[in-house]
């Protein structure tokens, strides 16, 4: 791609080590890397920064004598971790899948708990929140109630909220469920994408072009490459954007066998051109790919959308460097905070919450702001409400971000309000997470956890 900065040998390394089938060129420039001088402490951070430990692992597992004993063993650590909660939460999802084949449910595995096996042949490449699947709508209450059988549980029941008024012409998707020891977390969707967003996705279709998929010894579906590749370029973020999210890309764009003609047919029919041209120029800065660059050529001067991207990846996709040394999950902890708020009743604590929210909604720490407006750190804290905005406001559309904004103010003063007046004053996340049979630390480091 024309105009993109060179990478360090160090960042070259690291990105032929995220492929997971290596041409005969690659695996000699790895054996070359390793012989030179390499600054394994920068190395190591791109791995720690890009959250892709587990699959640097194993992609050096047969080059082990050439790499410091420090950092194998660093990798090894974050590899078993990995493995440990992986494999936790694939036996609990095993039973749920031979459920739902019992009650005739065909269930696609979705992202990372079908491409493991798949592309890299290991299901602990790398630490996964949960296992999201896709169900036909008709069948989300058959499914719920298999959650409910198993003891899954929905963290809103206990403040009185159903799942099943989940409306799918304004969701995608249930709520997360929960095993009662935490190990699992479910997303059952019905959609790819939620419906504010824009996109036009034909289920049928996809559920037509499913293909056979063996998870844990049960069979099951999951999505066609084709199908896959959208999927991720749709929920691919700038921001959050590392080793970790684009390796897969990296590796369904490779494949010999991936139908550009029917990627082309959908990422134009779903009106997608934008979101994917956008993705995709984020993995070339990382691979040049033949294949991705016609693709990118035909569809950039059909559509003419290449001036329209944001300053983030218009930056990021010319510099390998700063792309991978920016990956941020910022936007998460803020969802965590608000979803805190909301569950607490007490005031004190609601204040406590209430002052985070706004307080990182207005002033991220420096680092965290210089990576989302990638500017100097003056500069980034002035801007970096503005960005923050426009991202909600992208994910969740300008109405619902704002409108969520009042309720958050509405809900402090309405807590204020019967403390001062009434002494009226609610129970606290201690006493909500109690309920659900855990601890707040528990919760909260549980919490921590997840991306």
């Amino acid at each position: 791609m024309k105009g993109v900065e060179k990478m360090t040998q160090e960042e070259r390394l690291f990105i032929l080590l995220l492929l997971a089938k290596r041409k005969e060129r690659e695996e000699k420039e790895i054996q070359e890397i390793l012989t030179q001088k390499i600054l394994w402490k920068k190395f190591e951070f791109l791995c720690l920064i890009n959250k892709s430990s587990s699959l640097i692992f194993l992609s050096l597992e047969r080059y082990q004598s050439l790499i410091p004993k420090s950092l194998w063993e660093t990798l090894e650590k974050e590899f078993l971790l990995v493995k440990e909660e992986n494999k936790k939460r694939q036996e609990r999802f095993k039973v749920l899948l031979e459920e739902a084949k019992k009650e005739e449910i065909p269930v696609i595995v979705l992202k990372g708990n079908a491409l493991g096996p798949l592309v890299y042949k290991s299901c602990f490449y790398k630490k996964m929140n949960d296992v999201d699947i896709l169900i036909k709508v008709e069948d989300r209450f058959k499914f719920l109630e298999i959650l409910k059988k198993q003891g899954f549980f929905y963290a809103g029941e206990v403040l009185g909220k159903n799942p099943e008024k989940e409306n799918p012409e304004t969701s995608h998707h249930f709520p997360p469920f929960f095993s009662q020891d935490l190990s699992c977390m479910v997303g059952v969707h019905w959609g790819l994408v939620r419906p504010e967003q824009g996109f036009f996705l034909n289920y049928q279709e996809i559920w037509k072009r499913a293909v056979p998929f063996i998870f844990e010894g049960v069979s099951c579906l999951t999505l066609s490459w084709e199908d896959h590749l959208l999927h991720l370029c749709l929920h691919l973020s700038p921001y959050k954007c590392g080793g970790k999210e684009l390796c897969d890309l990296l590796n369904i764009v490779r494949l010999s066998h991936f139908d550009w003609n029917l990627f082309s047919f959908l990422v134009g029919t779903s009106r997608a051109e934008k979101k994917v041209i956008e993705s995709l120029l984020l993995c070339q800065s990382l691979l040049q790919e033949k294949n991705v660059s016609s693709f990118l050529e035909k569809i950039g001067q059909k559509f003419n959308l290449f001036s329209s991207f944001s300053f983030v990846v218009k930056k990021k996709s010319k510099n390998p460097s700063l792309l991978l040394s920016t990956r941020t999950a910022y936007f998460s902890s803020l969802d965590k905070l608000y979803g805190n708020f909301l569950l607490t009743k007490n005031c004190y604590e609601q204040w406590s919450f209430f002052k985070k929210i706004w307080k990182n909604l207005l002033f991220a720490p420096n680092q965290e702001a210089r990576k989302i407006v990638l500017q100097g750190p003056i500069i980034s804290q002035f801007l970096f409400p503005f960005i923050l905005v426009k991202e909600f406001s992208k994910q969740l559309g300008m109405g619902t971000f704002f409108l969520l904004l009042l309720f958050l103010c509405f809900r402090m003063s309405k807590s204020f309000f019967l403390f001062f007046f009434f002494k009226v004053q609610g129970p606290d996340l201690s006493t909500y997470v109690q309920k659900l049979g855990f601890s707040k630390q528990e919760f909260l480091m549980f919490q921590q956890g997840l991306e």
